[in-house]
């Protein structure tokens, strides 16, 4: 379970041998075409759901499935 800005709860994505599967703020940059402080600024900003794996922003982790919802939304 992930918990976005605003305190929401929501379901991670699984691989089809159970694990949970995640991106780093590197790969989503890739995939868009933009830095990785674009990335982090649109968590912070709370437009952009992340998993926190420790103390650090740099252990924020995206499920796949939260990055497609935020391309579908049509959000820059």
């Amino acid at each position: 379970v992930a918990c976005d800005a605003g305190g929401r709860f929501h379901r991670v994505g699984r691989d089809s041998a159970g694990g949970v599967v995640l991106l780093t703020a590197a790969e989503v940059a890739e995939r868009w075409k933009c830095s990785v402080r674009t990335v982090h600024r649109l968590v912070d900003e709370g437009r952009l759901v992340a998993v926190v794996l420790g103390r650090s922003a740099r252990s924020r982790r995206f499920v796949p499935a939260e990055v497609e919802r935020f391309e579908a939304s049509g959000q820059p």
